[in-house]
């Protein structure tokens, strides 16, 4: 930074005598002699520090640029003249790439062409097909790949992935497999089911299917409803017959006090029964699988009559009614010429009987 410099010396006017304001004595001449020092420095300070004429003399005065060709024209303190084309007219303000000679051309200011060479500057690439994948060139020229369907082999694949692959296919057939049987296990409970509803499916494990069926006991059950209404309505019957038996053992002389309890007993009796059949039918105690039908056997011959024997006492009135057979149970009865009748349930197993040497009957009971 360049030093500022101030006055060395201040100026006063000098008077003669007889004044005594300026006498010429010491203090004032030293005064001149301090300024004058420092003025000498200063020119020596001034003359070591000066530009030199000749440098002063190349030092550029004035300066013009032609903006049309970008001429930059100087002109020096010594008047001499310098230009300088700064080749502003080939400044390029467009370009495009020719493939065909692989030059760049750019097109300049003043409308000239300049090419560059830039065929040293791309690397030649060719592509080409593997097995795996494709390439192709869009008309921009990009280039793009694609892997080819069907290409990828277990060798490329990584190796953890290529066992969890493994693993899953495991899993699918198993699960596959699972599948099969679990539709045969559909396809034999669908089967089986339709045996115990319907019958008809020819299961080996079910040979008595036709017999042993939802709809089978379904039809038997409306059997045994239609027996309960017919024991229902000989309960009535009983029930009237047991009402006429006890007019009647009004009207006798013979035992009249007795008739009447009996008839009272008949009647109780049948009521009972009427009732029973009434709450078996409610409870679905007729509704139950019955047992197969055996052959009914032919009918024996007929015996000799025997001789006619005495006529045996009287005797007493016994209580009125009638047996109805239910389910499971059978009444018996003889004719004039000495037959045996059993008489069970409609849909029920027959009684089954033996005789012995001596014309003994015994009734044989069933396994339970």
């Amino acid at each position: 930074m360049a030093s500022v410099w101030h006055k060395l010396f201040a100026f006063f006017v000098w008077k003669n005598n007889p004044s005594t304001e300026t006498p010429l004595g010491a203090t004032l001449l030293q005064r001149i002699n301090v300024g004058l020092d420092g003025v000498d420095s200063r020119v020596i300070e001034l003359d070591t520090k000066k530009m030199d004429l000749a440098d002063a003399m190349s030092m550029i005065a004035d300066w013009q640029m032609d903006l049309s060709n970008g001429i930059i024209t100087i002109t020096r303190k010594d008047g001499t003249i310098q230009t300088y084309d700064t080749a502003l007219e080939k400044v390029p303000v467009s370009g495009y790439i020719d493939t065909d000679k692989n030059k760049l051309i750019f097109t300049n200011t003043d409308g000239t062409e300049t090419e560059v060479d830039i065929s040293k500057l791309i690397t030649q690439y060719e592509f080409v097909d593997s097995e795996t994948v494709g390439f192709f060139i869009a008309s921009d020229g990009k280039v793009s790949c694609k892997i080819k369907n069907g290409s990828i082999t277990e060798d490329m694949l990584e190796t953890n992935y290529l066992a969890n692959i493994r693993i899953e296919v495991l899993k699918a057939e198993e699960y596959a497999q699972l599948s099969v049987d679990m539709y045969g296990a559909a396809a034999e409970q669908a089967a089986l089911s339709k045996s115990y509803a319907v019958g008809g499916t020819k299961l080996k494990s079910r040979p008595e299917e036709d017999t042993d069926n939802a709809k089978y006991y379904k039809e038997q059950a409306g059997n045994s409803a239609d027996n309960a209404l017919a024991y229902k309505n000989a309960a009535k019957t009983s029930q009237d017959a047991a009402k006429l038996s006890e007019i009647n053992a009004k009207t006798s002389e013979d035992n009249s006090k007795a008739s009447e309890n009996s008839a009272k007993t008949s009647e109780v009796e049948a009521k009972t029964v009427v009732a029973a059949i009434r709450q078996d039918i409610a409870d679905g105690s007729f509704i139950g699988p019955p047992g197969p039908q055996g052959e009914i056997g032919g009918k024996g011959d007929k015996g000799d009559k025997g001789d006619k024997g005495d006529k045996g006492d009287k005797g007493e009135r016994g209580d009125g009614g009638i047996v109805v057979p239910i389910s499971g149970m059978f009444t018996l009865s003889g004719d004039a010429d000495g037959n045996l009748y059993a008489y069970y349930a409609d849909g029920s197993a027959p009684p089954t009987f033996e005789t012995d040497a001596s014309g003994n009957i015994y009734y044989i009971t069933p396994e339970v």
